[in-house]
Parts: structure tokens; C-alpha cells; sequence
């Protein structure tokens, strides 16, 4: 209960001087002009980091600048899922299929944080990938050499039955 006999709201209550309102007048901060730009764009400086002030007959407030919030943005590693899709479906698939779990995991582990993972990830994907194309330009090669000695092989035969 207050002196006054009314049941207190919880605030406490500023004195008031007699017929005297109080008013905040704001004061406006440093002007701020912008240069005339010639030609190319410049880069414009940063506004001026004073604090606001209000002022009133017998109290100044000052209200300060928030602080800047600076925000780091890591990159998420190449996945290589072209590399592997290609590798699988036109070269040597038994390795492919590893390679696009690999890719595919990149962005998974990105997605949890784990950026030390996506990148040993990407590195995997990418390995498996290179190992599936060169097994599967390898078993083309040798497919050619084959087929090429087995032409020339059955030519020779059938020369050689002709001609006693």
C-alpha cells in the first residue's frame, strides 16, 4: 500500500517538481553528405559511429550503437556428383556407386558442421571417381587391343587356310 491508501502497482514513482513538464528534446546527430560521384562508383565511408543524445532540463541520455554482428561463412567443398554420376554410368559402376555415396555425403556433413568431413568427403568422392574413370578406360583399352589381335589373329587363319 502506498501513502496515499492506493495498492501499489510494483513501479516506483518519479517526484514531480511542482507544474514542471518534463520533455525529451532530441538532438539530431552529425550531418552526413554524400560526395558527388564521378565516373566509376567509390566506395562510400562508413556512417559516423557517434552515439545519440537526448537531452532535457535535467538529465541527458545517451544512447549508444548496437554492436556489429560479423558473420564467417565457411564455402562447402565441390561435391564431384557429376563427376561420379559419369563415372558410374560410362566407365567401371562397382567403384561409381561408392563415389556418389561419397558426393553425396558432402553436403550431409556441411549441413551438420562437420566441415573437416565434407572436405575429406569431397577428396573421397573425387578419388573414387578418378579410380572408377581410369578402371573403365583401362577395361575400353584393352577391350580394343583384344578385339583388334582377335581380328588380325582370325585374318591370318583364314589367309593362311587359302593359301597352302
Amino acid at each position: 500500500m502506498e501513502a496515499d491508501g492506493k495498492p501499489s502497482t510494483g513501479y516506483s514513482r518519479l517526484p514531480e517538481e511542482a507544474g514542471q513538464v518534463r520533455q525529451m528534446q532530441p538532438v539530431p546527430p552529425p550531418s552526413y553528405h554524400e560526395p558527388v560521384m564521378h565516373g566509376y562508383p567509390q566506395a562510400m565511408p562508413p556512417p559516423p559511429q557517434q552515439p545519440t543524445q537526448f537531452t532535457s532540463a535535467n538529465n541527458t541520455v545517451v544512447v549508444a550503437p548496437a554492436p556489429q554482428t560479423m558473420i564467417h561463412v565457411q564455402r562447402v567443398p565441390d561435391d564431384h556428383m557429376g563427376l561420379a554420376i559419369f563415372a558410374t554410368i560410362c566407365c567401371f559402376w562397382p567403384v561409381g556407386i561408392f563415389a556418389i555415396l561419397k558426393a553425396r555425403d558432402v553436403h550431409k556433413r556441411a549441413y551438420e558442421g562437420d566441415m573437416m568431413g565434407s572436405e575429406q568427403a569431397s577428396r573421397s568422392a573425387r578419388m573414387l571417381s578418378l579410380v572408377s574413370l581410369g578402371v573403365g578406360i583401362g577395361i575400353i583399352v584393352l577391350s580394343i587391343i583384344i578385339v583388334i589381335v582377335s581380328m588380325v589373329t582370325a585374318a591370318n587363319a583364314v589367309n593362311n587356310s587359302y593359301y597352302p
